[in-house]
């Protein structure tokens, strides 16, 4: 079906053990010619590390090593699309930042984070829809109860999109894993459920051959095992390693059947052939059981801290006793474990003090491998330092894994990283470091919890307070000042004007002290900013003409990513003459802003924009107003800014209303309005007018007439 173009998604659920996994190899071994197979995983571990089953997918088909460097791997990835389609140069950027090899700054870090994501997950799904019109497509995700929340986003969105492609899903997962897709005419799903005992004894058959003297032990391993395949295969070959079963051109039974013992579980079976490999076979596969299901063979043979001769001698062994297996791609030579429950076996077989040892011998060997390229492994160096009770350095990579989540789009795992973090400082002995490391991750999570639950919730509030109180403590203006400013920012999204007012002379006060012109850049556009949505625009006016007099070099403040400092001033200063009755100087300043905009960015471009056009539709130019709005609102659909879309048409909204455009400008506000409540904005850090009362209304329009 799905090489004649009529997509499939077929899913295997069932219990470890029943066989899912090795249903998709047998197939791919006979049904995979002629396809471009791709292949990834999730991992339990791996929740919290965004797109990394996608990354993984990505680079096995762009063919990126290990060994690669930025250069090598922006080429791989570049040529291959451009080889593909030309058309499809447009996704490069989401591509390079998904996988971390942009060169220079990235171009989307002002995208709105929800436009973000659909843009890079569109990306990755047109590339693999192409594909398909070349040759058929299988796609393969394993273990889908352990996927992240953006790897199903994109997992989702290919299921939806394959109706008409070649292109065959395959998907195997346990029984608690939900999903959406039943129902579909294209979507299968096999119940994999233990082997009843007609084929129970079909497979012992297979395994231990016809003997009829072998009848009874056959019954034995069904009633032990309920007919789960593994479990068999590992009862039968624990058999043979104990010589109670032996081949001497046919299978027999050495001992009684009474004096055969065989554990109550499958992880009783694997537990007991562990124990019974010799010391150096049992050390390693314990080692290599902390680095997870599969590893690098580098990897291993660093951890494993013996020699080459003997590591190889003994993972041969192990391969050969059929506890791991080996596979190379593009990535080198790997081993993994032949099951899952294998590994977590061996793994939990070892001590606790061992556990960390290893943990931490792991992170060690990672950050010796692959020095030049840890951004790839910072959820392993994490959880392996977690693991090694190496708080502090597990804090670092938590905070380095948060915001690469970050520059991916992915703030729930963002956040989630800032609050494990947060919980391992909580365990650490009370010091000035400890308070430091606590407020830097706090201002973090405030900052990713602006794009899930909008500027002014009460969480980012919570974790700002807690941060000011910290600073204080500490006696760090520096740090608090920031930490102010971001406070303040919350409190105007929350509508509460009059506590923002104070948080920005409280700002103020910090910068005069300390004489930074960054800090009393910030203060006065805070105050500026807070002081026109109070309506008192004669005090806006006067912050911001301050702030025109600092040097126009100093960069614009951090915290807050809303463009560069100049531009922003001017389109707030425009804002408040208008309102003051000065049409002609807020015009001036408003075209100024626009200039120098252009050479700021699109983010400051979109400002200057939205108060010309209100300045414009203001003095009776709506003509050219209606020339700025659209201008915004190409800016915005292109560069992926929401609020701005939401100000362009509440802007073209109120145009239209004055033209007597009833309808349509219901519409627009309606629509503007809902888009402002969808992105979680109390109100707006670019519309800052408040709707005018009458009598301010009635004057501003004398002095525009006068």
């Amino acid at each position: 079906m799905a090489r004649a173009g009529h997509g499939q998604v077929l899913c295997a659920a069932g219990e470890a053990g029943v066989g899912k996994s090795r249903l998709f190899y047998e197939f791919n071994a006979v049904a995979g010619r002629g396809c471009l197979l791709l292949e990834t995983f999730a991992v339990s571990h791996g929740k919290a590390s965004p797109y990394l089953p996608v990354i993984q997918l990505l680079e096995d088909y762009f063919g990126i090593a290990d060994s690669d460097d930025l250069r090598r791997r922006r080429e791989k990835a570049g040529g291959k699309i451009l080889m593909l389609d030309r058309t499809l140069d447009d996704t490069l950027p989401y591509l390079f930042t998904l996988m971390g090899i942009q060169e220079g700054d990235d171009p989307l870090a002002r995208m709105d984070p929800q436009i973000k994501r659909q843009r890079t997950l569109e990306a990755i799904r047109r590339i693999l829809i192409r594909e398909s019109a070349n040759q058929p497509l299988i796609l393969i995700f394993e273990d889908l109860h352990w996927i992240d929340g953006a790897s199903q986003a994109l997992l989702d969105l290919m299921v939806d999109s394959i109706e008409q492609a070649s292109i065959l899903i395959l998907l195997n997962y346990r029984p608690e894993y939900p999903h959406r897709w039943t129902g579909r005419a294209y979507h299968g799903e096999l119940e994999m459920r233990p082997l009843p005992v007609e084929c129970t004894q079909e497979l012992l058959a297979a395994l231990l051959g016809p003997s009829p003297a072998l009848a009874d032990l056959k019954r034995l391993i069904f009633a032990q095992t309920e007919g789960n395949p593994f479990f068999i295969e590992e009862i039968v070959r624990a058999l043979f390693e104990q010589g109670i079963l032996a081949r001497t051109g046919e299978v027999t039974l050495t001992r009684s059947l009474a004096d055969v013992r065989i554990p109550q579980t499958v992880q009783g079976i694997i537990a007991a052939r562990i124990d019974r490999l010799a010391p150096a076979q049992r050390d390693l596969l314990q080692t290599v059981a902390v680095l997870g299901r599969e590893f690098p063979a580098a990897l291993a043979r660093e951890l494993a801290a013996t020699s080459a001769d003997q590591f190889e001698g003994t993972l041969a062994d192990l391969e050969a006793g059929d506890f791991i297996y080996e596979e190379s791609d593009s990535h080198g030579t790997r081993f993994a474990f032949k099951h899952v429950l294998t590994q977590e076996v061996a793994y939990g077989s070892l001590l606790g003090q061992q556990r960390r040892v290893l943990h931490d011998r792991a992170a060690r060997a990672i950050e010796n491998i692959f020095a030049g390229r840890l951004d790839d492994h910072l959820a392993d160096l994490a959880n392996h330092h977690t693991r090694s009770g190496n708080a502090l350095a597990s804090v670092h990579y938590l905070d380095l894994a948060g915001r690469q989540a970050a520059r991916r789009a992915a703030y729930p795992e963002a956040a989630d990283h800032m609050t494990a973090a947060l919980k391992l400082i909580a365990t650490m002995p009370p010091s000035d470091e400890r308070d430091r490391l606590e407020i830097h991750m706090l201002t973090a999570l405030a900052q990713f919890l602006i794009p899930l639950r909008g500027p002014g919730a009460d969480e980012v509030r919570q974790a700002f307070d807690r941060a000011r109180e910290l600073c204080e403590q500490l006696g760090d203006v520096d740090a608090l000042y920031w930490v102010v400013f971001g406070l303040q920012f919350s409190y105007i999204m929350r509508h509460e004007l009059e506590t923002a007012r104070t948080l920005g002379f409280e700002q103020l006060t910090i910068a005069e002290r300390t004489g930074y012109p960054a800090m009393l850049m910030g203060a006065y556009i805070a105050l500026a900013q807070t002081h026109v949505l109070l309506g008192e625009f004669s005090a806006a006016a006067d912050f911001c003409q301050r702030a025109l007099a600092l040097p126009a070099d100093l960069p614009g403040y951090p915290l807050v990513d809303v463009g560069e400092p100049r531009p922003m001033i001017l389109s707030i200063l425009s804002t408040a003459l208008m309102a003051l009755g000065y049409p002609t100087q807020a015009l001036a300043r408003g075209e100024e802003a626009l200039v120098l905009a252009r050479r700021a960015g699109p983010y400051s471009v979109a400002l200057a924009l939205s108060s010309l056009a209100q300045i414009r539709r203001e003095i009776g130019d709506t003509s050219t107003a209606m020339e700025n709005v659209d201008a915004l609102d190409a800016l915005a659909t292109e560069n992926g800014f929401s609020l701005w879309s939401a100000q362009a048409a509440v802007t073209r909204g109120r145009i239209l209303l004055g033209r007597g455009q009833f309808h349509e400008a219901i519409a627009q506000l309606r629509g503007g309005a809902a888009d402002f409540e969808t992105s979680g904005a109390a109100t707006s850090s670019i519309g800052k007018l408040r709707p005018p009362t009458r009598s301010v209304t009635l004057a501003r329009r004398a002095k525009v007439s006068s």
